[in-house]
């Protein structure tokens, strides 16, 4: 299921303008006036800061402008300014090579000197390292920053940093650390009254306390955010706190809060006249009524949303969208129309994945423009030569051979990890059948040996028994007593053969035979065995109950035999599609490495039977018990 986009805002802490292009009309005025050279380059950069945000190629024409104008008396606190901007435009191009060299070039420069320029440039530097995903080099390159805030106590330049590390936390999912940080940030915000710091730190840090499972923090945090957005009128931020809210609701299964949140949050992203964020928000809604199955509310949320993102071309609401029609149609039980659902989701997930690949291409594409654009910066910077140019020319036909090589290389790969992935596909396939036939043969000896119990070795006991109790009429205390033995034999063997093949597993589902099973074995033996069933009832193929039923009671034979153990707990949890199987007992304990042949063949018909659920097991053992989890994802079930 899709959610909210969480754009978790890297604050800038600027101010803007009300008339943006009265501005702009009254500094291109100030240049055709008779000012001084150092003048011109500081209207250009404020020119670049005043379009930047709408007109791209305006910008950069006023950034080249005051370049030029640049030369050798120029302040250098004019230089550094030129060289933050620039590493700023190409920070968001992304041209992170560019970045860098201006970032260098501006802090060989300041020699130390210009402590807020200095800041400056650390700042976009982290930034660039985090837009990268090399996380840990932006966290450096902001805590310079945040150094030299400390020195010359610039507590509002301290609230961004503090932020952004906040944030590069967020992304390695280290919730402590980033709520450290962000609570940092949120002091000083509250401190200085900065109010859309406060509303955009006090969202995120509901996004680390959801994730920490702090749920009344999380809350908490998201509807404080609002308050002081309200204050502001920041209505994008209360949208995606509502939603956040109603997600979170989601997760704890409180669906009327969940879908009242939902809900708050369309109906402020249709005032924003925001498509993208109705059409997830039609989404979520559709889900939340799909689990309380108000089914025709669901359909009508599900192709309004539907309806949307095909208007604005947006791929991923598309093919989210037939995946809650899927999920829908699956719990209203109409298959068909859930199958032809999924088939529309899984189209529209290959058109995805199509599309990010020549995504990639065309990445390598600018990738190699970009490398032009550098090439041509360097070029203008140092005045290059004819030769030089020659080299640059030479240097760009190679990276244009490595690109094509590079995209040929791209294309062989892919094919090849496909090729690899269809023949472990048929290997897992055929180690599934054969693990079948193993299973399917050993169920049906198991059979004919119980059979053979009940029916032949039970019988002549019975018969055995009646001839006795003729003969007990005299009263001999030792034919009394053998009478009792042949009882206790009979019990005996009955509860082999129930073992071997349990008649509750034919009749009933497999919770109502592990009940039954533990039942059984507490009248037979001394330690006490009891059974738990958590979360939603199930249905798996009989095939996969079997061997559930199997681990269990290889598992339960094992304490009785081997433990020593006077409590065994026997525990089915099934949530979120995934059934855990939990056996534990106290006793003794046993180490892996000395088990026995006979032990070892036990374990390895455990694990033979895991393999073929497609599940994951794993145990600890110890003095004072053993402990088996096993983790079978109902969604791989073989039937499914």
């Amino acid at each position: 299921m899709i959610k909210f986009l969480l754009n978790i805002s890297i604050l800038l802490f600027t101010l803007h303008s009300f008339s943006q292009q009265k501005v702009i009309d009254s500094l291109q005025k100030l240049l055709t006036n008779n000012i001084s050279q150092e003048q011109r380059i500081i209207i250009h950069l404020k020119l670049y800061e005043q379009s930047k945000n709408n007109n791209s190629d305006t910008s950069f024409n006023h950034l080249q402008s005051a370049e030029k104008l640049i030369g050798r008396k120029t302040n250098d606190t004019i230089k550094v300014k030129v060289l933050i901007l620039q590493a700023d435009y190409y920070l968001y191009q992304p041209e992170y090579d560019s970045v860098f060299y201006f970032v260098n070039k501006g802090l060989s420069l300041t020699k130390n000197k210009m402590p807020k320029k200095l800041i400056d440039l650390y700042t976009i530097k982290g930034l660039a390292y985090h837009y990268k995903g090399n996380y840990n080099k932006a966290i450096e390159a902001h805590l310079e920053a945040a150094k030299i805030g400390d020195s010359i106590k610039f507590n509002a330049g301290k609230a961004k940093i503090f932020n952004n590390i906040g944030i590069a936390y967020i992304e390695m999912q280290n919730w402590v650390k980033a709520e450290e940080y962000m609570n940092k940030s949120l002091k000083i915000c509250r401190a200085l009254d900065i109010k859309r710091g406060m509303v955009y730190l006090l969202g995120n840090l509901g996004i680390i306390y959801k994730n920490q499972f702090k749920y009344d923090k999380a809350i908490e945090m998201y509807l404080e955010s609002n308050l002081i957005g309200e204050t502001i009128n920041d209505q994008r931020a209360i949208s995606r706190n509502y939603d956040n809210l109603g997600s979170l609701y989601e997760e704890q299964e409180n669906y009327n809060e969940a879908l009242k949140y939902y809900q708050k949050s369309l109906k402020t992203s249709k005032e924003l006249e925001d498509k993208q964020t109705i059409a997830v928000s039609l989404h979520n809604i559709g889900s939340v009524y799909t689990k309380q199955r108000n089914f025709d509310a669901a359909r009508s949320s599900f192709e309004q949303s539907l309806s949307i993102a095909n208007a604005i071309g947006s791929l991923n609401n598309i093919k989210e969208t037939h995946y809650g029609l899927a999920e829908m149609y699956e719990t209203q039980g109409k298959y068909q129309q859930s199958i032809i659902e999924r088939k529309n989701y899984e189209k529209w997930k290959d058109s995805i994945i199509n599309t990010e690949h020549l995504s990639a291409i065309s990445e390598l594409e600018v990738k190699y423009k970009t490398e032009i654009k550098d090439k041509e910066i360097i070029q203008k910077q140092l005045k290059l030569d004819r030769k030089q140019k020659l080299n640059v020319f030479l240097t760009s036909l190679s990276i244009t051979l490595l690109i094509t090589s590079i995209v040929l290389w791209f294309g062989f790969t892919q094919r090849q990890k496909r090729k690899n992935q269809e023949i472990l596909t048929l290997k897992r396939e055929h180690q599934i059948k054969t693990l079948e036939s193993l299973i399917e043969g050993e169920e049906k000896e198991r059979l004919r040996i119980a059979k053979e119990l009940h029916d032949g070795v039970n019988g002549d006991l019975s018969a055995l028994k009646y001839k006795l109790i003729s003969l007990s009429d005299t009263n001999n205390k030792v034919i009394n007593e053998a009478i009792k033995m042949l009882d206790r034999s009979c019990e005996q063997v009955r509860a082999i053969s129930h073992n071997l093949i349990p008649p509750s597993l034919e009749d009933f589902e497999l919770v109502e035979a592990l009940e039954n099973y533990c039942h059984k074995m507490n009248d037979i033996h001394k330690v006490l065995l009891t059974f738990q069933h958590l979360g939603n009832k199930f249905a798996l193929p009989k095939k996969e109950e079997i061997n559930i039923f199997r681990i269990i009671q290889e598992l339960v034979s094992n304490s009785i035999k081997h433990a020593d153990a006077s409590e065994i707990n026997v525990q089915l949890s099934n949530r979120n599609k995934s059934l855990q199987v939990t056996v534990d007992d106290n006793g003794k304990g046993f180490d892996r490495n000395k088990l026995d042949t006979h032990d070892g063949i036990g374990m390895s018909n455990i694990q033979s039977r895991v393999d073929y659920l497609n599940a994951n097991v794993d145990f600890s053992s110890g003095p004072r018990g053993t402990s088996f989890i096993i983790e079978i994802d109902l969604d791989k079930s073989h039937d499914n």
